[in-house]
């Protein structure tokens, strides 16, 4: 087993270092282009987040009251405002020089870091022939209203960055303020932390080198237009790739904040450089990166790791392979001769091990499985031999009764659907949907015609089933009893003539769920005028997309106490629906919370229906059911009756 491992370790070990050194390579340019981009987008972000300061630092003193108070008028309480708000908010944004500029007298102030600053007193008056003084000038004759500009500053002799925000008084501009920034600090501060591999730097839209690791590189003069071949980033690459250098420049300020990654051969050696535009200061950020620098600086603690892993990876080998040999494989090879002879039916075979820990115990398990298999497998075959016997007999007797209960349902059916009405559709303009929970159920409907127009209704009897499709047959009985007594044109008095009926046969048998819902509607046979009675259940009339419901009795027939059921008179428009329905559709169950369909969904759903033909108008409210329902089962017998207005003479 060690002799296979370790042939499998060193078959594997060659493709591997193949395929690790291929992996390393494709990782470290890549870590070397994620690397470079983020050097130049971490110092762009900290020359972006300086300059945004010191903005903010102008913007807050340009609106504080005192200052343009000050600049419109010198007067000693307002200077001393001034220098108040100037002191206070250069400590609050750790700024070392704050400025003032006055229109009226050209007066130029300085506040800075030196124990002899005065901010009273002018450092010099600003002379407008002077090019050094222009920069003083330009901000208030643009409508901008802020400047950042990098001059060489003549009068303090440095170079410098000067943010200045315009201010004004009354709506007229009264002067500047702003903060300065010494450059060659800025420019050390941002580029300070530089590891082994990468050089920053920065230069400006014509390519001069404004900041550089070697000083000798950087170009002195920073005037706007300014070309120095000798101190310039082109100078560094080859004339063949110029080009390259040129394009990510213009890529880089064409698209500000994205970094444009190039591989180019800098200063004799192959680098990545990757260029940043930082608009605050019309400049460029580049950082140019040597991946075999970066590589070879963390080369010696990867080899050390490598070598190190690699040592305990075989020593671990060699002695997981040892101990697995004494301890685990070979007790194992002993306990499968043991149970390769259970498995070929030698169950008197003991195992061999005799030892305490969990081989021992796996062994005396053998032994025991052994005797326990020998002792239950005749048992076992006379078992499963009986209970076959009395499975299939037992299947045979449920075959036979499930096949005479299906006959019986079926012919429950058949006597159920011989006392529904035929040809409903075609013989008082309606349409029917009559869905038993089961195949047999306790709702019906009716048609009853007579000379002078015809009575449709629906009942839902108590119960489900064959018991529910029993008292349809009943109730289908004592319904045409009282149909005949007191006339088809009069509804209330048929559920009424209905009702003692029931009283009269069932009373004596409480015990029983007799009651039954009941909703009949005499049609005239002019087709305009109508007559509805209900016990329990209603009936909704659909005029021009508008359904009204027209409540029924409270109580149903054969109720412990006695309903009182009374006429509802009905007038047709030109065109109207008649609507009655089993509380199996209000009361389905679905949506999201298993909440009851109920009654204003169904007027909801008549409304949606109005405009569809009346059979397509049953099937949209069949399938907005099903939709409903999502799956969950049928809790009632559902019938919905509708009747169109029309002409309802006998046919």
């Amino acid at each position: 087993m060690i002799l296979v491992l370790l042939g499998g370790c060193l078959l594997a070990l060659v493709p591997a270092l193949i395929i690790g050194a291929l992996v390393i390579d494709k990782i470290r340019d890549q870590l070397s282009v994620d690397y470079a981009r983020t050097q130049t987008q971490l110092i762009a972000q900290r020359v972006g987040a300086r300059i945004a300061e010191r903005r903010q630092l102008a913007r807050q003193l340009a609106a504080q009251p005192a200052t343009s108070a000050w600049l419109s008028a010198e007067n000693p309480a307002s200077a001393n405002a001034f220098v108040a708000d100037a002191t206070r908010l250069a400590n609050d944004f750790d700024a070392d020089m704050v400025f003032a500029y006055r229109i009226a007298d050209r007066h130029f102030y300085l506040l800075d870091s030196s124990p002899s600053a005065d901010l009273i007193s002018p450092l010099y008056q600003a002379n407008p022939l002077d090019t050094e003084d222009a920069w003083l000038f330009g901000l208030l004759d643009t409508s901008t209203d802020q400047r950042i500009q990098v001059i060489f500053d003549a009068h303090l002799e440095r170079q410098m960055i000067w943010i200045s925000v315009p201010v004004f008084h009354l709506g007229r501009p009264v002067g500047e303020v702003g903060s300065g920034i010494e450059l060659p600090g800025f420019i050390e501060e941002m580029l300070r932390e530089r590891r082994p591999g990468i050089t920053p730097m920065l230069i400006d839209p014509q390519g001069n080198l404004r900041a550089h690791p070697d000083a000798s590189l950087v170009a002195d003069r920073i005037n706007p237009g300014y070309f120095d071949f000798s101190r310039n980033l082109y100078s560094l690459v080859t004339p063949e790739q110029r080009g390259l250098l040129s394009s990510a420049i213009i890529e880089a300020r064409r698209y500000p904040g994205s970094q444009v990654v190039r591989a180019l051969n800098l200063q004799s050696r192959d680098q990545l450089i990757s260029v940043q535009s930082l608009p605050e200061l019309n400049w460029l950020m580049v950082s140019a990166v040597a991946p075999q620098e970066l590589s070879d600086a963390d080369a010696p603690w990867f080899a050390y790791l490598s070598l190190a892993t690699l040592s305990i990876l075989a020593m671990l080998l060699i002695m997981l392979g040892w101990l697995a040999d004494r301890l685990l494989l070979n007790p194992l090879r002993l306990l499968t001769a043991s149970a390769q002879s259970i498995a070929r039916g030698e169950f008197r075979t003991n195992a061999p091990l005799k030892r305490r820990d969990e081989l021992g115990q796996l062994s005396q398990a053998f032994a025991q499985m052994a005797e326990r298999i020998r002792n239950h497998t005749s048992d076992l075959e006379r078992t499963v031999s009986e209970r076959t016997q009395a499975l299939e007999h037992a299947n045979e007797e449920m075959r036979r009764a499930h096949r005479t209960l299906d006959e019986s349902i079926g012919y429950a059916r058949l006597l159920q659907s011989a006392i529904l009405p035929a040809r409903l559709e075609q013989r008082v303009n309606g349409a029917v949907l009559w869905r038993p929970r089961d195949r047999v159920g306790g709702d019906f409907y009716l048609l009853h015609e007579e000379p002078g127009g015809c009575l449709v209704g629906i009942i839902d009897c108590a119960g489900h089933g064959v018991p529910g499709a029993m008292m349809t047959m009943l109730a289908r009985g004592l319904l045409d009893r009282a149909i005949l007594l007191a006339g088809g044109a009069d509804p209330a008095s048929v559920l009424t003539e209905t009702d003692r009926l029931v009283r009269l046969l069932l009373d004596e048998r409480r015990g029983l769920a007799t009651e039954m819902d009941v909703a009949l509607l005499w049609l005239d046979a002019n087709g305009r005028s109508a007559r509805f009675a209900g016990a329990k259940l209603d009936l909704f009339l659909e005029c021009d997309g508008q359904v009204i419901r027209h409540r029924g009795g409270r109580r149903p027939l054969g109720h412990r106490r006695r309903g009182e059921y009374a006429n509802v008179e009905l007038s047709f428009p030109s065109k109207a629906r008649c609507y009655m329905t089993s509380d199996g559709l209000l009361d389905q169950a679905g949506g999201e919370d298993s909440f009851g369909f109920g009654v204003n969904r169904f007027i909801a759903l008549l409304e949606q229906a109005s405009a569809l033909p009346l059979p397509q108008s049953l099937s949209h409210c069949a399938g907005a059911i099903d939709d409903y329902r999502a799956g969950l089962a049928q809790r009632d017998d559902i019938t919905l009756l509708v009747i169109e207005s029309g002409d309802f003479s006998p046919r």
